[in-house]
């Protein structure tokens, strides 16, 4: 990344302009771009051109055909010289060999051990979790949809786990709230709070640990984390597509409106759209965000939406705030803010939007917002009031970090709208210049994840991994991403 920074400013620092999309592909692509350019203005050419020099450039300078692979152990310097300072991934075979998790954890020993213990649990129908799902609705419509969360016994969450055709539905362990110290302080013994070579190298705890374990349908969508990951595997293995930050101006978003998941019945699954977008939304770019919350028809308590309803809404809207100014400083947001959302007798989809979008606000400004200078909605009380709603932009597409800047009133959603497992070239030809790279992750090895590389991963079946989110430094890669982020924009 430090060679992507070098580069990247002479290079298209002077362009200001946005530029046309190709809108098609295969064999008249590249004719169909030079036609282009007879209808492009000099400076959408030159951004444009800028966009690809960047990538060329990265993929000569530092980026690599392959993720490195390295045998353990690191020391604390080479880790930081060699992967963390260029901001390039790296998998080091068997560093975390020496756990005692690696011989004890398997399906047995949860049941065995944490068989009575309650655990929350994310289920959806085809395994695909805060992700893009098209409605059956007419007309239909695609939402982001965050999974039905339920509560069972680790017992019955293994026994879904085994048997498929008894428990419909894809069940996956994947609370992102540090999980693994919140939910399972009893298995922290087995795996460490940290990985002490990474700590020292950060200089810093690690800001959450989590534990992953589920179905082998569970997809984690592609998207991206302000976060050093130091991603570990128990048992199983996992199967990583990752793109660098450069490739951004290739990686397609738009905005897409909040929903969730409801099992209506043994194994079918209703879409619950949220907020103020309507079952029938059709997903219009150009229309504007409605800053006032309404109920959809489908949410529980939607005829009785009371005035009690809406002043406890207007409560939540405001927590965010409420809490900071209410706790210490060295006080952790992320657990105010989940107990003051249980006292909240508040309807389904509320809490569902409150969720997701409290995800994305902890991702963004990592629980604790005095640990950078950078601009943070709950810290600054005049530009938190002024992001009630989403801005439009040309074509409809908005980086998702961006998403943790609204309020809690907000229910359309920017998100990566390709697949990379099988991306959609007529629609989106531009991913053509990206530059994914694969690498599989295996029980005792460590991918180190670099912050702001796009990731998409799969999983074996009974997975089960740890991963530690260390804050990344607001430095000058960060303010040359942003840089990137908003000449894409423009485009």
């Amino acid at each position: 990344m430090a060679t992507y920074a070098g580069y990247f400013l002479p290079r298209i620092g002077h362009v200001y302009q946005s530029t046309k999309k190709l809108t098609k592909s295969g064999a008249l692509q590249k004719t169909l771009f030079l036609a282009s350019c007879f209808t492009m203005t000099v400076s959408e050419q030159r951004i444009l051109k800028s966009f690809r020099l960047l990538s060329t450039d990265a993929k000569e300078l530092y980026l690599r055909s392959a993720v490195p692979v390295v045998d353990s152990p690191v020391s604390p310097l080479e880790f930081y010289r060699d992967w963390v300072a260029p901001n390039l991934p790296v998998l080091i075979k068997g560093a975390v060999n020496t756990w005692p998790a690696i011989r004890k954890w398997n399906v047995q020993f949860f049941r065995d051990f944490l068989g009575k213990k309650l655990v929350t649990v994310a289920v959806t129908p085809n395994g695909y979790a805060d992700a893009i799902v098209t409605g059956s609705g007419e007309p239909s419509s695609e939402y982001f949809v965050t999974p039905d969360e339920r509560v069972m016994l680790m017992s019955e969450f293994l026994d879904a786990l085994e048997n498929n055709d008894q428990y419909p539905g894809v069940f996956y362990i994947q609370r992102q709230n540090s999980n693994l110290t919140k939910d399972f302080p009893e298995l922290v013994t087995d795996v460490g709070r940290d990985v002490p070579w990474a700590t020292e190298a950060f200089g810093c705890e690690p800001e959450a640990a989590n534990i992953w374990m589920g179905d082998k349908r569970a997809v984690t969508s592609m998207h991206k984390d302000p976060f050093e990951n130091i991603y570990c595997v128990v048992s199983g293995y996992k199967d990583f597509i990752l793109h660098p930050p450069t490739d951004r101006p290739w990686i397609p978003y738009k905005k897409f409106p909040l929903a969730r998941y409801k099992e209506i019945s043994p194994g079918i699954f209703d879409i619950i759209p949220c907020g103020n977008v309507q079952r029938n939304n059709n997903n219009s770019d150009s229309e504007k965000e409605n800053p006032q919350h309404s109920y959809c028809n489908d949410c529980p308590g939607a005829a009785t939406a009371s005035s009690e309803v809406c002043s406890k809404e207007k409560a939540l809207h405001n927590s965010f705030e409420l809490i900071h100014n209410n706790l210490g400083e060295e006080s952790d947001l992320s657990d105010g803010f989940v107990n003051y959302l249980s006292k909240l007798e508040i309807d389904d989809c509320v809490k569902a939007e409150s969720k997701v979008l409290y995800k994305m606000y902890v991702n963004e400004h990592k629980v604790k917002t005095t640990s950078h200078g950078g601009p943070c909605q709950v810290c600054n009380k005049e530009n938190y009031k002024q992001t009630l709603t989403l801005s439009d932009d040309e074509d409809g597409c908005q980086d998702a970090s961006q998403t943790s800047s609204h309020s809690l009133s907000a229910s359309i959603v920017p998100w990566i709208c390709i697949d990379p497992l099988s991306p959609d070239f007529a629609s989106y030809p531009q991913y053509r210049n990206a530059t994914p790279i694969r690498v599989r992750v295996e029980a005792g090895d460590v991918l180190y994840l670099p912050s702001l590389w796009f990731h998409h991963v799969q999983q074996s079946h009974a997975c089960i991994a740890i991963n530690y989110w260390y804050d990344m430094q607001y430095d000058l890669k960060y303010a040359y991403f942003q840089f990137l982020e908003s000449l894409v924009m423009k485009s």
